[in-house]
């Protein structure tokens, strides 16, 4: 006999046929009780009808009516009978239209309910190489998917919540427990944001993690993926084998390698460079021991020919409409599945071969997995409500957050590979570079060009290695571009005390552009450390630096004042010029009155390379540059830019969000990370140098020159030298040189040091030429008239006595004229018309007074010698008929001024007594 409990509403409907005539008892001995909300709605077929309200009720049966009472089970029956029914399970339920179970864990499927080192060390060894994962559940039983002869390659396609993400963790998981990390090695690429693998990322398999996180991880990892095909190709050539399987046979230890890739879509949108390494890998993977997982919310127009002729294994999870479903697998009933069954799918491995399976879990909580307490209620009505509550159900705990049974086979297989001694598997790329090192961490290369030093580390994924990364001044010229605070002063400094540390003699000249480089002058090869603010030295050092490419025959070597070079080894010392800021010392130096620098500094970067003069230069960004610059340089290192369009001038995307000290390396794409200066490279660059002849400093004109330190440069004879102070150009003494009585015109306003000059002459002849008669034409309150061996002459008459004694005189004699524009024209052109070998005159004057261009100035001028102190734009500049500059420094102190002789110009401070 058979009982049913029906419902009005299940006879209702049209489908109700049958249980209409079940209820009829039409073939079959069948009982039903059917419920309904009147007596008018129960169907004909019922000959019995009870009609209850509450707990009282009437009976109505063939031939009787009864009034009855309900009798109900007392709450101690009704538990014995639940506790009897809880150890019982329902062979049929099942989700609807299928006979899966909703749910299934992986480690019940692979008979390992509770993972631990020995067991998977256990299974380890058991395991043939085959790369087969336990993914789900069919009908039939555990769904197992060989790669290498099902494959090599699989397609997952699924939408979101149909549990994509979670199927790629049980793939990985089931790898993992099936196959040690030397037999089989895993990547991961999750272009989701990295939270897919989190924990997979643990397992000793995974030689690499790449996430949309890091754009420039990406393609660092694509270019590693390239030279781990090669390296595999001459891993298989060393032992003649065609693939991977003849290599194990072989004897060879390769391990396979499986790399999954969740949102491919996303991947290729981001990197369409990478679409073409997976075709490699897809056509050549087989025999190499490498396989593809693809997984993509829609495979549309993201998986092309040459991957989906390799992706045998075809997995469609659900998916939102038909032709996805199509695309993938070939039928569309991928897009039948309902929404509320996660990880139900179905999987073609092969034409007509497509089988429905339930997804196992991973992610699922161990906790969860084991035996649930039981807790037992009273049964209620609806209309009745829960003592002490509001009626609601109590939701079962999801244990969120606890331990998966994903964290407990990374555990188990993390304690495995240490029990039985496995090295690290190999890695497909190196860690990537660090965002800080220090020199002291890098180890030189055997192959490390001579004079080369270590800036810093860098990446070559193509040789999936970091290394040094070196630069030598024979390579050419260094460009550094960069913002404010990504690490080129740093840069710069590494690089200046690599070059001051080096066996090789060399000579450095700083520009600090910012004021960051002031400490490196303290090193014994550094020359000097200008500042662009400081015109008089930088014009000092361009003309320096020209001198050596004027010369070219000179090695490169800058000369000292006397001419002998700063070196005395074979093919001379080489001279790096470091310019920190380069575009801001071109602005300063492109100030009117420093056009030579500026125009000197770009040639002698755009030309030195020639004549032995490296530049290395740091400044924001090349546009600032002029065009011979920006065509001398043979490196360029790329530090983070303000913006994208700054990185795309560079064809480097993605410099604009560079870490500090971190470059692309730009001919070569390839990442560079800059060394921070450790302890022992300061040490050895503060040692280096000792003993050697120091490069020539660029020094500044002393505001003050003792006469005491120069006189013996003093001559006198047929032909004068009379020493007047220290030239600008080598900071050397200069002298003036007199024949055949020639004269010298000094010019210069109050305070300007002409007097001063006249007495350090006139103190000068008389200690070392005591045969030299010496007048001086003063004023009485004039300084010169107190110097020992000094004749003064104060008053006009004396002047023309003293012209009329030396008409008829031999003997030498140097006549000084102090503020000769105030004493008689006359006599003072017949003094300096006197034309005899042993007498010359120096007469001072103001410049600004009329009578400087009486006829006696102009009779001394011709001889174009002279002195101009302190020179100011009021002076008629062919005085002394020779050009003369037309600005001069800043800064011109009491002393300053211009030697002019046989029609040249220099800037000189002049001695005193």
């Amino acid at each position: 006999l058979v009982m049913m409990l029906i419902d009005r509403g299940s006879l209702s409907d049209p489908s109700g046929i049958g249980l209409r005539r079940l209820l009829a008892g039409r073939g079959v001995a069948v009982a039903g009780v059917v419920v309904a909300a009147t007596e008018d709605d129960l169907p004909a077929e019922c000959t019995e009808v009870a009609v209850m309200a509450r707990n009282r009720g009437r009976i109505t049966m063939p031939g009787d009516t009864a009034d009855v009472e309900v009798a109900g089970a007392v709450a101690s029956v009704a538990t014995d009978l639940a506790r009897s029914l809880a150890r019982l399970s329902d062979p049929d339920l099942v989700e609807a239209g299928s006979d899966l179970p909703g749910w299934v864990r992986l480690l019940d499927l692979v008979g390992l309910p509770e993972p631990d080192a020995a067991k998977l060390v256990a299974g380890w060894g058991a395991a043939d190489d085959r790369p087969e994962a336990v993914i789900g559940v069919t009908d039939s039983g555990p769904l197992r998917i060989d790669l290498g002869a099902d494959g090599p390659h699989a397609l997952l396609a699924g939408t979101t919540g149909s549990g994509k993400s979670e199927l790629l963790r049980t793939l990985v998981a089931s790898l993992a427990l099936r196959h040690d990390p030397g037999r089989l090695t895993l990547v991961l690429i999750d272009y989701k944001g990295g939270s897919a693998f989190d924990a997979a990322a643990r397992l000793p398999h995974t030689v690499g993690l790449v996430t949309d996180l890091d754009e420039g991880l990406a393609g660092r990892a694509l270019r590693c993926l390239e030279a781990e095909l090669r390296h595999r190709e001459r891993q298989l050539r060393v032992l003649g084998a065609a693939d991977i399987d003849a290599y194990h046979r072989l004897g060879g230890r390769l391990a396979r390698m499986v790399i999954v890739v969740d949102e491919f879509a996303a991947l290729v949108r981001e990197l369409p460079s990478f679409v073409d390494a997976l075709v490699d890998i897809a056509a050549r993977g087989r025999s190499l021991g490498v396989n593809l997982v693809l997984a993509t919310q829609r495979p549309a127009g993201v998986i092309g020919d040459g991957i989906r002729a390799n992706t045998n294994v075809r997995i469609a999870l659900r998916v939102t409409d038909r032709a996805d479903s199509m695309d993938v697998i070939g039928d569309p009933a991928a897009a039948a599945i309902a929404r509320r069954l996660a990880g139900r799918g179905l999987v073609r491995l092969g034409p007509g071969e497509i089988i429905s399976f339930q997804a196992a879990l991973v992610s699922t909580s161990a906790a969860a997995t084991g035996r649930a307490p039981v807790e037992i209620r009273p049964f209620r009505f609806a209309h009745e409500a829960e003592p002490g509550g509001d009626g609601g159900g109590s939701g079962g705990s999801s244990n969120a957050g606890g331990t998966t049974d994903l964290d407990l086979i990374v555990s188990a297989a993390t304690e495995a590979v240490a029990r039985i001694g496995l090295d690290p598997p190999r890695r497909p790329w190196p860690e990537p570079l660090p965002l800080h090192v220090g020199t002291d961490d890098i180890v030189p290369g055997d192959d490390d060009p001579p004079g080369s030093v270590a800036i810093g580390l860098v990446d070559e994924p193509d040789k999936q290695r970091i290394v040094p990364f070196t630069w030598s001044p024979d390579g050419g010229s260094l460009g550094m571009y960069g913002v404010t605070g990504c690490g080129l002063t740093t840069a710069i400094h590494t690089i200046v005390l690599g070059l001051a540390s080096g066996a090789r003699r060399i000579q450095l000249y700083l520009i600090d552009g910012s004021g960051g480089l002031a400490p490196l002058s303290r090193l014994s090869r550094v020359g000097a450390v200008v500042s662009p603010l400081d015109g008089e030295r930088m014009a000092r050092l361009v003309r320096m630096l020209l001198g050596v490419i004027n010369a070219r025959g000179g090695g490169g070597q800058i000369s000292d004042g006397d001419g002998d070079t700063a070196g005395d080894g074979e093919g001379g010392n080489q001279v790096v010029v470091v310019i920190d800021g380069l575009e801001a010392v071109l602005r300063a130096a492109g100030d009117a009155t420093e056009t030579m620098v500026r125009q000197g500094l770009i040639r002698v970067i755009a030309e030195g390379n020639g004549a032995g003069i490296v530049t290395v230069f740091g400044t924001p960004r090349p546009a600032g540059l002029p065009a011979p610059v920006e065509a001398s340089v043979a490196n360029r290192l790329v530090f983070r830019q303000a913006d994208p369009v700054g990185a795309a001038v560079h064809g480097i995307r993605g410099a604009d969000s560079l870490p500090p000290g971190r470059a692309i390396h730009a001919s070569t794409a390839r990442t560079v990370q800059v060394a921070v200066p450790g302890a022992s490279l300061v040490a050895a660059a503060a040692a280096a140098g000792d003993g050697e002849q120091p490069p020539p400093p660029v020094g500044t004109l002393p505001d003050v020159v003792p006469a005491a330190e120069i006189e013996h440069l003093l001559t006198v004879g047929a032909r004068w030298t009379i020493p007047v102070g220290i030239g600008d150009t080598t900071l050397a003494p200069v002298v003036m040189t007199l024949t055949g009585g020639e004269h010298v015109l000094v010019a210069g306003g109050t305070r300007s040091g002409r007097t001063t000059m006249l007495a350090a002459v006139a103190s000068v002849v008389c200690r070392r030429a005591p045969q030299v008669r010496v007048v001086a034409v003063a004023p009485a309150a004039s300084p010169l008239g107190a110097i020992e061996g000094v004749e003064a002459v104060t008053a006009a008459g004396q002047l023309a006595e003293l012209v009329d004694g030396l008409l008829g005189g031999s003997d030498m004699a140097l006549i000084l004229v102090d503020d000769a524009d105030d004493l008689p024209a006359g006599d003072l052109t017949r003094l300096v018309g006197l034309r005899r070998c042993g007498l010359h005159v120096v007469a001072a004057v103001r410049p600004e007074v009329k009578s400087v261009y009486d006829h006696w100035a102009r009779a001394m001028a011709v001889h174009r010698l002279g002195v101009w102190l302190r020179p100011s734009a009021g002076v008629d500049a062919d005085l002394w008929r020779t050009p003369l500059p037309r600005r001069l420094p800043a800064r011109v102190p009491p002393g300053r001024g211009l030697l002019i002789a046989d029609g040249v110009t220099e800037l000189i401070q002049v001695m005193r007594p």
